[in-house]
């Protein structure tokens, strides 16, 4: 029997919080090499699809990714990286199969204007980047953690691929 279809109601204009993690909580993203490898993935993947990043965190073991996917197919491009990143993955760590654990996992952000707290992209956002606060030497400083774009929006590192968009985010 087939998997049942990802969206019921899927908007190629909607903001997705996305998530994937190892292979039985295998270690995917351990070393600065990985990720960095998983950041240029992105990169092609956005001259390819034209989605939108607003917000990443890469943990050793899994990533979170706040995109706008502007008319592109959410499956198409999280394919494409997923698969790119598993086939370097395989081949520079002498390994075969399955990297992740599952298909991705996405959550649609709905901006709710007449709610009384920040619409839901700044609350995922916010989520995304508290996730470096359990990582040894972290606690309190997360916007030093290099692999999440929290840094980024506090001024303090430059986004050197030319990959995320803080605007929307800080206007929220």
């Amino acid at each position: 029997m087939s998997r049942p279809l990802r969206f019921a109601q899927y908007d190629p204009y909607g903001t997705y919080h996305i998530m994937n993690r190892g292979s039985s909580d295998t270690i995917i993203l351990k070393y600065d090499t990985d990720k960095d490898k998983f950041l240029n993935i992105i990169k092609k993947a956005q001259a390819l699809f034209n989605f939108t990043l607003y917000s990443y965190c890469l943990m050793d073991t899994h990533f979170h990714l706040l995109i706008y996917s502007n008319g592109a197919n959410i499956s198409d491009y999280m394919k494409y990286i997923q698969q790119c990143f598993a086939c370097y993955y395989n081949r520079t760590h002498k390994r075969h199969g399955h990297v992740f654990a599952d298909r991705f996992k996405s959550v649609r952000a709905i901006d709710k204007p007449n709610s009384i707290t920040a619409s839901s992209e700044l609350n995922i956002s916010a989520y995304i980047h508290s996730n470096p606060k359990d990582i040894p030497g972290y606690e309190g400083r997360m916007e030093q953690y290099k692999y999440c774009s929290f840094g980024i929006y506090m001024g303090l590192r430059k986004d050197k691929l030319n990959i995320l968009n803080t605007d929307y985010i800080i206007c929220l």
